[in-house]
């Protein structure tokens, strides 16, 4: 059968669909020189049959399928034929073990290697070449190796098992042949063409955990762009130019380890020696997609785990409680901290769909008394001795079902026992929301030998900062501030703590009092819910809009938005 002037061997298209390229060298064999790099492709029947270019002269009467299966095996040839055959090309330091296990075969007429190329079937290697490459053995190293017109398969993925995590790659079949050699572990080669590669090849590499380039020093850009295919989380790169100083003059692996008189370092120890082409603690912008997006959309990132239904209105400022974050909440003495953050929790732990299990750490205000506030806050009245016995234990009842928790650190306590009791309970009880009131009693609890005040307040943020990020919960720090104005107006540099303080946290809320007098000069206290840090969000209400008005029947705080013209003109007002 003929096509093209062309002859096709019955075996030819008695073999499952796989395309097969033979590249020949310009200098290949003296009967073929001057020929053009040439490929065919072979499908199951005459109809599908092309041939991309045009044969002239014997040539068209060899086919890729006819080379595979008349070439002989290496095992097959006898010492004196395998001396003689690599003395043509001196590769001494690559074993006949290693052509055996890449399969490569001689051509029939014995001057010519042939180089498979292999591709998966299903979660084992196909058994049958897709590609291969047919090389002279004669004036070896004047000819560059010329590229596979297809790279559908991979020189060495026959030695890859479905176990292998490790990989090394090369551009060149020798040094891939050479390091195999040296090191044991599966070597593969890539193509100089990365679309190629990306397009039809790519697939092939998927499952590596990690993935060593040995490139040559001047291939540094090509091995650049592979690791961006291939994933810069799992690529490392062998540079050569530090680990071997005779690369420095741009020597092959083989030059180096034929003309140098001693081995720097050896292959095993270079490869041990591979690094990230990019720091890890360094990502590309691409890397960051996923980030991104999960910030803009995802409400566990940017809007929280759980919104305010009480305090709607911070929704639209905090956007919800995040995990991982510090927050601390200061004000004068008697503004009404505890009584605001009890509420505040207590929002947020009644959703029982959102799991937002609270442990409570009240240093300041005995459990009783925080309990007490909490049921009158969660049943909207006032509760003291005139209740009812049994209505008070169904008040009770419905507080309990509520995921709370509280310690109980009576006396004098150390500050490392607090910090291994929440984390205790963070890990079994799956804390999200940890609330500690207050610094100032933690502060006194730290190692008496520290007397620099300081240091204690930086051992303290820093611990729960720790916590906070480490065991992914959020908690809010109620710290008293440094000083009170006589305006009662308080800022960042108020807290105690300082600096520490508002660099440490992520969130900083402050309930502002201010006094005025009316007409007949009746004092009035007005209180207003401030924001000055919101790190994640980025919106500050540091003006008095949020005005906290108190209900003292049920102990509870509700938050007014007031309406500043000011900031309607300047399109700020949310």
């Amino acid at each position: 059968m003929a096509k093209n002037g062309m002859r096709v061997s019955k075996h030819a298209l008695s073999i499952s669909p796989i395309l097969y390229y033979l590249t020949f060298s310009y200098r290949s064999f003296s009967k073929w020189q001057n020929r053009f790099v040439f490929d065919f492709a072979h499908f199951t029947n005459e109809k599908n049959f092309k041939c991309s270019t045009l044969l002239f002269g014997d040539i068209a009467n060899c086919l890729p399928d006819e080379l595979w299966n008349d070439g002989l095996s290496v095992e097959m040839l006898s010492s004196k034929e395998w001396h003689k055959l690599t003395s043509a090309f001196t590769q001494k330091h690559i074993t006949r073990r290693s052509f055996q296990k890449y399969q490569v075969r001689i051509s029939k007429d014995k001057n010519a290697m042939i180089f498979p190329s292999f591709t998966h079937f299903g979660e084992e290697c196909y058994p049958v070449p897709v590609s291969v490459k047919l090389v002279s053995l004669t004036d070896f190293k004047e000819i560059p190796l010329p590229s596979v017109a297809s790279t559908r398969g991979l020189f060495g993925f026959n030695l890859i098992m479905s176990i292998s995590d490790v990989v090394v790659l090369a551009l060149s079949e020798w040094e891939a042949m050479f390091l195999f050699e040296k090191s044991g572990l599966p070597v593969v080669v890539l193509p100089k063409n990365c679309l190629q590669f990306e397009n039809e090849a790519l697939p092939l590499l998927t499952h590596f955990k990690k993935l060593i380039l040995w490139f040559p020093p001047d291939q540094l850009e090509l091995a650049k762009k592979y690791m961006q295919l291939l994933g810069l989380d799992r690529t490392f790169f062998v540079r050569q130019v530090v680990l071997f100083s005779s690369l420095i003059k741009g020597l092959s692996i083989y030059d180096y380890y034929t003309r140098s008189s001693k081995s720097e370092v050896s292959v095993p120890q270079c490869l041990a020696q591979s690094m990230r082409m990019l720091h890890p603690c360094i990502s590309p912008i691409g890397d960051l997609r996923s980030t991104v997006f999960d910030y803009i959309y995802r409400q566990g990132v940017t809007k929280g785990i759980a919104q305010w239904n009480r305090f709607h209105i911070l929704n639209s400022y905090l956007g919800g409680l995040r995990l991982g974050e510090l927050t601390i909440v200061s004000g004068p003495t008697g503004c009404g901290k505890t009584t605001f953050i009890s509420l505040y929790s207590l929002d947020l732990c009644e959703q029982l769909d959102k799991q937002i299990n609270t442990l409570w750490c009240s240093f300041e205000v005995s459990t009783a008394r925080l309990v007490h506030v909490m049921m009158q806050q969660l049943n909207c009245r006032k509760i003291d001795e005139t209740i009812p016995e049994r209505e008070l234990e169904i008040m009770y009842n419905k507080l309990s079902l509520l995921p709370l928790y509280f310690t109980k650190f009576n006396g004098s306590f150390e500050f490392r026992e607090v910090v291994e009791a929440i984390e205790h309970h963070v890990e079994i009880y799956d804390i999200r929301h940890v609330v500690v009131d207050n610094l100032q009693f933690l502060a006194g609890a730290v190692d008496q030998m520290i007397s620099d005040r300081f240091t204690v307040q930086d051992r303290v943020f820093s611990e729960f900062r720790r916590i906070a990020t480490e065991r992914n919960v959020h908690l809010t720090l109620v710290v008293h501030p440094r000083k009170e104005l006589d305006s009662g107006q308080l800022s960042l540099n108020s807290l105690y703590g300082g600096v520490k303080a508002s660099q440490e946290a992520d969130n900083v809320y402050v309930l502002q009092v201010k006094r005025e007098f009316d007409a007949l000069g009746i004092p009035k206290i007005h209180r207003y819910f401030q924001i000055l840090k919101n790190r994640r969000m980025g919106e500050l209400e540091m003006s008095n809009r949020l005005e906290l008005k108190f209900n003292h029947d049920t102990v509870s705080h509700r938050i007014v938005r007031h309406v500043d013209p000011v900031f309607i003109k300047g399109k700020t007002a949310p």
